[in-house]
């Protein structure tokens, strides 16, 4: 079985290099990684393209407070 090269992206929140590997996501650096649905979208809604894992696992606790509410 051939392994895919990982993908090169920059992280758009903080700018760091990252390996992303979507044909093998249970391998990425972003496996593992809980986020709520409202996380999730407001993370979409923030930057283009993917996250590193660093500014992923921040994003659980500093980007979205707890108690914002979605916008309707």
């Amino acid at each position: 079985m051939t392994i895919a090269p990982s993908h090169t992206k920059r992280c758009p929140r903080c700018g760091k290099a990252f390996a992303c590997q979507p044909e093998r996501i249970h391998e990425c650096q972003c496996a593992g990684i809980q986020l709520s649905n409202a996380q999730r979208q407001y993370i979409s809604e923030q930057y283009e393209g993917c996250l590193c894992r660093q500014c992923l696992q921040e994003s659980q606790t500093t980007d979205l407070p707890a108690q914002q509410p979605l916008p309707n």
